[in-house]
């Protein structure tokens, strides 16, 4: 019996060990990677799972070779209109592509623009089967070759006690937790659910999400029932609660390329719908329906019972946060129509009607019934050879909101220029607009100039935006303006060596206390980045980075000034393991001078965090893809000011200069 044993033992470990080398899901470190170079220019210090999701689904989700369009192709981050022209050219003279790698034969196309774009794309090379000449088993088998299943599970903890727990004003446990049900059948069905707590909540499906979803049916390009998004034109009327901020990529994140209905599978609590959405293709023509029933969180007035506010963090931990829970609801109806011609044009109108429980408090001078809303919006896009021109105007029944850019392509020269002009009064419900505030879509005119341009020394980013705000807003009591530009170089001296340079200027507006007389004076902010990456051996790759930030209030002469340095290092020592590490060291005279420094390291997970003051921070970071059809992943992070006595603030405060976290999550796929 004991040999008997002895051999099974060592098969298992035999199967173990060969796992142990191959290779692993690469989706993760793409979603990474695009974060790292869409994103990371962003000043919102924030947890965004909505920009995560989006990213996920880029890559778990490619873009069909053989069935796309153009407007399909431009949700690829690096490709331009010219290179979405060569391989659709290809296409129609040569057939259909039999795999992904035929690119490489696509002339024009050059190598390094393949390698960058082959994640995103795929080939369906599934046959439809010949009923009769199938048996029972074969049938059975394909049927579980296209089925999936992807289960994600997270728990996080703050290992550091706060105020809310120390007090007793928190309801729940100070776990957060995440749990995410995924079943897919060839792409073209889909059955999610999530459930999830923030540490402070008490019940475990404090947030619940539900959606069942056709796709590609005939007829049916997208069916949702339960919890969905719309995404539509430029993002003015129609569009989800994440947004491209300007950044080094000065192109890509100044144009939208909606989904139109897609199932909703994110965290925000506040900003998506729920009843019903369709899209039916007919011929040239997209024609969607949508309705919605949704309750949200309000801060609502106990007299006039008008709605103050609509918080959007999420958190309901003490009584206060719990009052305002899905304390008022919104009814919603509407339908969109769209029309394309191949290579040359796509363009809509969206319409719907939206019905809140209590009216609400609009500080404007509008004649709207404040309780029930109209929005219409016209978007366009045309493409004409090495010329893109697009833009939206929305109506919210009165007030517009209007943005058109053109982007003009030549060889690896892509120019692209934006005005937008929001009107002071109009009324934002669910649009994302691309501007100086990005997503508020309101009391704002800009005109944004970018360039990106591939030459030999490498890729140089160079954007330019003016904006001015016609009115008061609500952090300056004036009319108010400013400027800016970055500058960004990407370059590959060596092959396993990167080097990134950026420039960023920011001149603008700001309400500051002159002589106990708040007045608008110019804050200047400037930073300077110097990056260097390299990989020094088959399984270590590092990075380094070096930042400054100057910050000046002119009439005071407030000067401040910040550092901030971090060494990374990437290691798999199996295909199957990846062990991350960094550690940041940040001095900045205060807050204003913060230096923003962005992660992810975990599935689903995308934090900003704004370095400030003087301390270290650092985090690990674990991923083994397990032989078993689940990986594991885990980080611990930790924050130290020396100077500080307590961190943080209200009920969220930390009383000691310490900041630790840990997270723990497993994602299995069948």
């Amino acid at each position: 019996m004991l040999p008997i044993l002895r051999k099974i033992f060592i098969l298992i470990l035999i199967f173990i060990c060969n796992n142990l080398y191959a290779q692993s899901d690469s989706s993760e470190a793409e979603t990474d990677n695009l974060i790292d170079n869409l994103y990371e220019e962003s000043s919102d210090e924030t947890d965004n799972s909505d920009m995560y999701d989006f990213f996920e689904d880029l890559i778990k989700n490619p873009v069909d070779l053989n069935k796309a369009g153009s407007g399909d192709f431009q949700r690829i981050p690096y490709l331009n209109l010219i290179e979405i022209n060569l391989i659709i050219k290809h296409r129609e003279k040569y057939g259909k592509f039999f795999s992904k790698q035929e690119l490489y034969s696509v002339e024009g196309l050059s190598g390094n623009k393949v390698a960058e774009i082959l994640p995103f794309l795929t080939v369906d090379q599934n046959k439809k089967s010949i009923s009769g000449k199938k048996q029972g088993g074969d049938i059975i088998s394909e049927y579980f070759n296209k089925t999936s299943l992807q289960i994600r599970n997270r728990i996080s903890k703050d290992l550091q006690t706060r105020k809310g727990f120390l007090e007793n004003k928190f309801e729940g446990s100070p776990y957060k937790v995440y749990n995410r049900v995924l079943l897919k059948y060839n792409h073209q069905i889909q059955l999610g659910g999530l459930i999830e707590k923030d540490a402070g909540e008490k019940p475990l499906n404090e947030f619940s999400s539900f959606h069942f979803a056709l796709k590609d049916l005939g007829m049916v390009k997208n069916l949702v029932i339960g919890d969905y998004g719309l995404e539509f034109g430029q993002g003015l009327a129609l569009w989800g609660s994440y947004g491209f901020s300007k950044g080094s990529n000065a192109v890509f994140p100044v144009k939208k390329n909606g989904r139109g209905v897609i199932p909703y599978i994110s965290t925000n609590e506040n900003n998506f719908f729920r009843g019903m959405a369709a899209t039916v293709s007919i011929g040239s023509f997209n024609v969607s329906a949508f309705y919605s029933q949704n309750k949200f969180d309000a801060n609502i007035d106990p007299i006039s019972k008008e709605i103050l506010s609509m918080p959007a963090d999420g958190y309901h931990r003490t009584e206060t946060e719990i009052a305002k829970r899905k304390a008022a609801s919104e009814k919603l109806a509407g339908a969109n129509l769209d029309f394309s011609i191949e290579k040359f044009m796509r363009t809509g109108i969206s319409a719907y009607h939206t019905y809140f429980s209590n009216p609400l408090q609009i500080n404007s001078n509008n004649n709207f019934e404040n309780q029930s809303f109209n929005f219409y919006s016209i978007y366009y896009n045309f493409y004409l050879s090495s010329v893109n021109i697009f833009g939206e105007t929305a109506l919210d029944g009165k007030h517009t909101a209007t943005v058109g850019g053109i982007e003009l392509i030549v060889k690896n020269f892509s120019y692209i220029i934006s005005i937008r002009n929001y009107s002071k009064n109009f009324i934002n419900l669910h649009g994302y607009g691309f501007g100086e505030s990005s997503g508020s879509t309101q009391n704002e005119f800009g005109i944004y100039n970018g360039i990106r341009w591939i030459m030999k020394i490498g890729e140089v980013n160079f954007y330019y935006d003016q904006f001015k705000y016609p009115y008061s807003t609500y952090t300056n009591p004036l009319p108010s303006g400013g400027n800016e530009f970055m500058f960004n170089l990407k370059s590959a001296p060596f092959n396993s060596v990167k080097i990134r340079l950026r420039y960023k200027y920011e001149n603008k507006d700001v309400c500051a206390d002159i002589g106990n007389t708040l007045s608008i004076t110019k804050r200047l902010k400037q930073s300077f980045r110097f990056e260097v990456i390299h990989k020094i051996s088959r399984v270590i790759k590092l990075k380094e980075r070096l930042e400054l930030s100057y910050f000046n209030l002119a009439e005071i002469e407030s000067k401040e000034k910040g550092l901030l340095v971090f060494q990374e290092i990437k290691t798999s020592l199996f295909k199957s393991l990846d062990l991350t590490g960094r550690i940041i060291f940040f001095k900045t005279d205060s807050f204003n001078s913060a230096i923003y420094e962005s992660e992810s390291g975990i599935s689903g997970i995308f934090s900003n965090l704004a370095m400030y003051g003087q301390g270290i921070r650092w985090y690990v970071t674990l991923k083994y893809q397990t032989p078993f059809n689940f990986a594991l992943s885990c980080k611990y992070s930790e924050t130290y000011k020396p100077d500080e006595k307590y961190l943080s603030s209200g009920y969220s405060q930390i009383n000691g200069n310490l900041d630790n976290n840990f997270i723990l999550e497993i994602d299995t796929r069948l």
